[in-house]
C-alpha cells in the first residue's frame, strides 16, 4: 500500500477513536438548564401558586365545592389584583412540613401565614409581617386547676400538646419546659390540638382567638381561654424559598401598598372576634 495512504488512514482512524472517546466522556445527558426561579415562574406564567394549610378563620376550604375563603384568602386575592397576577391555591400542606414542599417546587409561596421562629427563619425567606396575632393558652372549660396560677403547668404532672415544627410546640417548650408534651406530626391541625385537650389527652394547648371562637361555636362549652392577655404576639408572615429575594421583594412591596392604602384594615373589619390586627400604616 502506498505509504501516504497508510499515513492518511492512520490519522483518520486516530481522529475517529479520539472523537468516540471524547463523546463518551462528555456528560451531555447530565447537562441541563438551571431550573427557573420561582420569581421567573410567577412572572412568566402570570400566576402565584399558593401553598396553604387550613386554619379558620384565616383559610377555610369547603369540602364539597373546594371553594377557599377566609382572611388570608381575601388578602392574597387583593395582592394578586395589585400585582396583576392570578392566584392559584395549588397545594395543601402543613405548618410543620411546608419547607419541604416549598423546596420541592410544589408551590411558589406559602400563603398560609406563619409565626416566625428559628427553624422557619433558617429554612425559608419570610416576608414582612402584615398582620399581628395574639396566641392564647387554652384548657378545658371545666378545668379550674390553672385559673389562679397558670405557671403551675410547668411541671411533669401536666401535659401540653402541639404540632411538630410548629410554634405551638415551640411555645410549649419555651414557656413550660418541665411539662410533658404530646406533639402531633407536622401535618397536624389546630382542630386536632383542641380535640386532644377536650378528650383529656392533654391539659392545654395554644391557639389564636379566631380559631378558638370558631371551634367554640361548633363545640360550645368544651374549652376556655385561660388568660385574657395573649401568651405571645406574633407577626403573620408568608414564606418563599430561600434565595428567592426578588419574589420576596415583590411581595413585600405589594403588601406594604395594601397596608398603607388601608385595604388590609378594611378586610379585617369583615372578621370580628379575632385576636388578629392589621399593621400600623408606615406614614
Amino acid at each position: 500500500m502506498n505509504p501516504n495512504k497508510i499515513i492518511f488512514l492512520s490519522v483518520l482512524i486516530s481522529a475517529v477513536i479520539c472523537f468516540i472517546i471524547v463523546k463518551s466522556f462528555t456528560p451531555t445527558d447530565s447537562i441541563q438548564s438551571p431550573p427557573k426561579s420561582a420569581y421567573t415562574q410567577v412572572v412568566s406564567s402570570g400566576t402565584i401558586r399558593c401553598g396553604y394549610a387550613t386554619w379558620p378563620p384565616f383559610i377555610t376550604k369547603d369540602p364539597n365545592t373546594g371553594e377557599m375563603s377566609g382572611i388570608l384568602v381575601d388578602i392574597v386575592t387583593e395582592l394578586g389584583k395589585s400585582l396583576d397576577l392570578k392566584i392559584d391555591w395549588t397545594y395543601e400542606t402543613g405548618y410543620g412540613n411546608y419547607n419541604e414542599d416549598l423546596n420541592a417546587g410544589r408551590f411558589d409561596v406559602m400563603c398560609a401565614t406563619l409565626w416566625a421562629d428559628a427553624g422557619r427563619i433558617k429554612n425559608s425567606l419570610l416576608i414582612e409581617p402584615f398582620l399581628y396575632s395574639g396566641v392564647y393558652l387554652v384548657v378545658r372549660k371545666d378545668d379550674a386547676r390553672f385559673d389562679k396560677n397558670y405557671n403551675i403547668l410547668n411541671s411533669e404532672k401536666f401535659t401540653l400538646t402541639g404540632v411538630d415544627g410548629d410554634i405551638t410546640a415551640t411555645l410549649a417548650d419555651r414557656l413550660f419546659p418541665e411539662a410533658k408534651k404530646i406533639n402531633l406530626p407536622n401535618t397536624g391541625s389546630a382542630t386536632e390540638l383542641a380535640e386532644n385537650v377536650s378528650a383529656k389527652k392533654a391539659d392545654g394547648t395554644f391557639a389564636d382567638l379566631g380559631f378558638f371562637n370558631a371551634y367554640d361555636k361548633e363545640n360550645p362549652g368544651k374549652l376556655k381561654i385561660l388568660i385574657e392577655n395573649p401568651a405571645w404576639v406574633f407577626g403573620e408572615r408568608m414564606a418563599v424559598k430561600n434565595g428567592e429575594v426578588e419574589l420576596k421583594y415583590m411581595l413585600d412591596t405589594a403588601i406594604a401598598e395594601l397596608a398603607n392604602s388601608g385595604k388590609i384594615g378594611e378586610i379585617m373589619k369583615k372578621y370580628p372576634g379575632t385576636s388578629t390586627y392589621p399593621p400600623v400604616k408606615n406614614y
